[in-house]
């Protein structure tokens, strides 16, 4: 069933790249300016680069603010085509990272915008989600396999804070887990009726509105691809806690990010 729906998507990427194509195109409009591309020749001499995928600010933000990661003092960014990307190292790793937008669309547009530009031997892909397993918990990130097969990695030694704040705790430290399967779609998920029924039926535990974008274009461009997710509420409501994106969306962003640092030092060693 899941192959079948990758079947009838593979028409997305095709219309990305359209769309890409109409972006850089060499008209009086919309084009890009011949000194930034330039400026991207010049980047593409350094690489090739890490790809980061993230949707929004608040789940890129912690990365950004992070120790970790050291920006390009040179050339700290790069904006084209309605997207801001982002240079910079974390550890010996080079990395670009650009900011999709909600939805699909956003996600695949930008994605395809990061692989044609510029020299990119890999995606990562983080943020948070939605939860449809409710065999796990709030905090818990996850690495779906339907989006990539990761390996053996050993995350043992990773530790994820349980606290959205001093008074506002999860009932057990969040874990790293790998999943089976994710699904994405150009809609919010806050419905307990409608996750029950994407549980039942297809089997998944974080639901989002990007992930399945990136993996398209990704795959189309033959490009090594992971989605890192972790789960913000149980989408549609949990029994215990009202407004729990609200309440743990931070610390479920920070939870990506740690886990992305790891799975970096990982890839490296």
């Amino acid at each position: 069933m899941m192959s079948g729906i990758i079947k009838h998507l593979t028409t997305l990427p095709l219309l990305l790249s359209a769309l890409v194509l109409l972006i850089m195109a060499t008209t009086s409009h919309g084009a890009i300016p011949k000194s930034t591309l330039k400026m991207v020749e010049e980047v593409n001499k350094q690489g090739p680069f890490l790809g980061l995928v993230v949707p929004n600010s608040f789940e890129m933000s912690p990365l950004l603010q992070s120790k970790s990661f050291v920006q390009n003092k040179k050339l700290p960014y790069l904006d084209i085509g309605g997207r801001r990307f982002h240079l910079g190292k974390i550890g010996k790793d080079k990395l670009i990272m650009v900011m999709t937008g909600l939805s699909m669309l956003n996600a695949g547009l930008a994605t395809q915008l990061l692989l044609s530009l510029f020299e990119i031997k890999g995606v990562v892909h983080f943020g948070i989600a939605g939860n449809a397993n409710p065999e796990l918990q709030i905090g818990d990130v996850t690495i779906p396999q339907y989006w990539a097969h990761t390996g053996l990695w050993s995350w043992q030694g990773t530790k994820l804070p349980k606290c959205a704040n001093s008074t506002t705790c999860l009932p057990r430290n969040p874990k790293v887990v790998r999943v089976d399967r994710g699904c994405s779609a150009n809609t919010f998920v806050d419905n307990a009726a409608y996750r029950q029924f994407l549980r039942s039926k297809f089997d998944v535990t974080p639901v989002d509105m990007e992930s399945a974008a990136v993996a398209l274009v990704c795959r189309q461009l033959e490009k090594p691809f992971v989605a890192i997710r972790a789960l913000s509420d149980l989408a549609g409501g949990g029994s215990a806690q009202s407004n729990e994106a609200d309440v743990f969306a931070p610390l479920a962003a920070q939870n990506a990010v740690d886990v992305v640092l790891k799975f970096l030092t990982l890839l490296t060693s």
